[in-house]
């Protein structure tokens, strides 16, 4: 009988028993094949929603806007972020640092 450092290791992976985390060689991806051959599917069905309901009553436009505005001003962060993020854009992260230049510290006050 032939050790198994002799065998051909493709006879050596064919011979794996099949079970947890050993697929059988059929069922196993080809070099250069894609899981997901589709990708990810483009239908948003919670935003095709939103966008029908938007169309079709407009004036809810202007009170969720208004209602986003009321409650960033009192003081709700994460509407604040959202509000900024729609107006200017995110935020660019930098990839790396500098040690030359000091972080940028950011503090917002408003009175009540």
């Amino acid at each position: 009988m032939e050790d198994e450092e002799e065998k051909p290791i493709l006879a050596q992976l064919q011979e794996k028993p099949i079970g947890y985390k050993s697929p059988p060689r059929e069922g196993q991806w080809k070099p250069g094949q894609s899981g997901n051959p589709g990708g990810r599917p483009k239908w948003k069905p919670l935003t095709e929603a939103l966008q029908s309901l938007l169309e079709e009553e407009p004036a809810l436009n202007k009170e969720l806007v208004k209602a986003w505005i009321v409650k960033a001003g009192r003081g709700d962060v994460s509407a604040a972020n959202m509000l900024w993020d729609r107006l200017e854009g995110k935020v660019t992260q930098t990839i790396g640092g500098s040690t030359e230049t000091a972080p940028v510290k950011l503090v917002i006050e408003w009175e009540k």
